[in-house]
């Protein structure tokens, strides 16, 4: 059986909640979207999910949508304890490893949805790298290289 928990991106949902929205709302809709991912569990999600739904999802039922398809793997993310989501909130840190790990930075740039290569050049390549090579270093003098 697979032990694989499959996950979306939460910053690229949110990301696509406001592609979807006027900005004159943005500031309203950040307030109205947060409980849904800042909840304790998917039960509390839901139910911010529907007052999202009731406030707005007769000018935009595209955003509502676009929440219900994508819930069944929004959800594992509420298993997590509030200092581990920030952590994983983002696929930013699995698209650092595959390109660490040779892939070429186009089926990268397309997995995190980007339009071209540059941003995923910069952000995955030249920001994330250091940092999760210098957190793998500090992770093998606590637990030994060997762990």
């Amino acid at each position: 059986m697979a032990r694989t928990v499959v996950q979306t991106c939460i910053i690229h949902l949110i990301r696509n909640t406001f592609r979807l929205t006027s900005r004159r709302y943005w500031d309203e809709l950040n307030r109205d979207i947060k409980p849904i991912y800042t909840t304790v569990n998917a039960t509390a999600a839901r139910a911010a999910l529907d007052d999202l739904a009731d406030k707005w999802g007769g000018r935009y039922p595209a955003v509502i949508r676009l929440w219900d398809n994508a819930w069944s793997e929004f959800i594992p993310f509420l298993n997590y304890d509030v200092e581990i989501r920030t952590v994983i909130c983002s696929t930013n840190a699995i698209e650092s490893l595959l390109s660490d790990s040779g892939m070429s930075i186009e089926p990268i740039a397309d997995l995190c949805g980007h339009s071209g290569t540059t941003v995923t050049e910069s952000v995955y390549r030249h920001q994330l790298r250091p940092v999760l090579l210098s957190g793998a270093v500090t992770m093998d003098q606590i637990f030994g290289a060997d762990a």
